[in-house]
């Protein structure tokens, strides 16, 4: 065998190599963010019941400020300096609102994530809770709880739904969730 095909040979088992590793790396990191993610949203989601816990159906005004103030969101999700701002591990904003659940007026609050990647929204938007009222991917809403006013016959959050809402490179997550 010619030394230069030898050479060019071993040269393409070593890219195609090196490629595999990085493309099995980056989906297990994906992962990883994902799974990262979810905890810190379960932890959001206590924090926030906890925070709330003796008015459970006022949550008027409350907002990001709110967040930061009441350590509901962690300082990772906090850039430096700031009172009001708060970011995913995208970098994307999140937002936190006062919600009216069912017929209610700020009787639930809200959280929305940006920027959430493609490879990871559905794990992402799967997530819930008992008082979870409504899951919205990109403006539209994927799945609502009957027990909170939502339309019947889509709560859990069906899985084929949520995976059609992530329909774009970056989506947007939000949660409505009840005060009760």
């Amino acid at each position: 065998m010619n030394p230069l095909v030898a050479i060019l040979l071993a040269f393409a088992v070593l890219v195609i190599g090196t490629l595999g590793y990085f493309q099995i790396y980056g989906s297990a990191s994906a992962s990883a963010n994902a799974q990262n993610t979810l905890q810190v949203i379960e932890s959001i989601f206590s924090n926030t019941s906890q925070e709330f816990a003796n008015n459970p159906n006022n949550f008027g005004g409350f907002d990001n400020t709110d967040a930061i103030q009441g350590n509901i969101v962690p300082t990772s999700w906090i850039p430096t300096g700031q009172t009001t701002e708060i970011t995913d591990p995208w970098q994307g904003a999140v937002t936190f609102a006062a919600a009216n659940i069912g017929t209610g007026t700020n009787n639930g609050w809200s959280m929305s994530l940006e920027d959430v990647p493609q490879a990871v929204c559905s794990t992402i938007a799967s997530f819930f809770t008992p008082q979870t009222s409504q899951i919205i991917i990109n403006g539209n809403v994927v799945a609502s709880n009957p027990t909170y006013g939502g339309a019947t016959g889509s709560w859990p959050p069906p899985a084929a739904d949520v995976q059609a809402g992530c329909s774009t490179s970056t989506n947007t997550v939000e949660w409505e969730v009840s005060g009760q």
